[in-house]
């Protein structure tokens, strides 16, 4: 998987995950940092989630960007 970071900060991601390989849970090889969304797309498919739908997707877009913008200082 390419180290494409969508955010500042990354997250601590067990590439065998612990529900299926508890022996590797505290393996140091068995982990890999990756962005927050990439971490969370691959838990959800982890746990046989389907992947979001495009409306879905859209509407997380949205609201993502309308909480980017709402924290930006305002101008004067």
């Amino acid at each position: 998987m390419p180290l494409l970071w969508r955010t500042s900060q990354a997250e601590i991601d067990h590439i065998k995950p612990v529900r299926t390989h508890p022996e590797l849970s505290f393996d140091p090889r068995n982990l890999q940092p990756l962005c927050g969304p990439c971490h969370t797309k691959k838990t959800r498919i982890e746990c046989g989630h389907k992947e979001k739908s495009p409306e879905r997707k859209a509407w997380a877009d949205a609201v993502a960007t309308l909480a980017a913008e709402t924290t930006k200082p305002m101008e004067k």
